[in-house]
């Protein structure tokens, strides 16, 4: 697990990063594919270009932060998924419509620090067990526990 403590520069252009998405979405008449999420959007849209901007400086690899679509065939960071939560335990959250072999990477936590916990292919997280129908939109819920460390990538 590394956790990534973003500078005051970086936490800004993060910001930036979310409202240009926000705005985009609004522009666009973009609506949230799986309904939409409690709480301040540009915040989660800022924390979530944080978690993606975080996985790209552990990684070592390419980020195009105002990519043109929400799911290109870039993905979020140069071929992977990034899902944040603000939740120190939280689940990495994955779709039926989400590509089975995409990796998906979890980051936790609020800019500035950041916890990238682990991650999994998709159909590695479409187990029967992790599948949950007691929330808003029913989705396959991966424990922290169940998710291979970073070392491992």
């Amino acid at each position: 697990m590394a956790t990534k403590m973003l500078t005051e520069f970086e936490c800004d252009f993060c910001r930036y990063v979310g409202e240009q998405r926000r705005g985009s979405a609004v522009k666009n008449r973009r609506c949230q594919p799986y309904g939409q999420p409690a709480g301040d959007l540009l915040q989660i849209d800022a924390n979530a270009a944080a978690a993606e901007y975080a996985v790209h400086l552990a990684l070592q690899v390419p980020w195009r932060p105002l990519k043109k679509t929400l799911h290109d065939e870039h993905r979020d960071v140069s071929g992977v998924e990034v899902r944040s939560t603000l939740k120190r335990h939280g689940c990495l959250i994955v779709h039926d419509r989400d590509c089975d072999s995409a990796p998906f990477i979890l980051v936790t936590g609020e800019m500035p620090s950041l916890r990238i916990v682990g991650w999994l292919y998709g159909r590695e997280c479409k187990r029967p067990e992790f599948w949950r129908t007691d929330v808003r939109t029913p989705a396959y819920f991966v424990p922290q526990s169940e998710l291979r460390s970073m070392e491992e990538w």
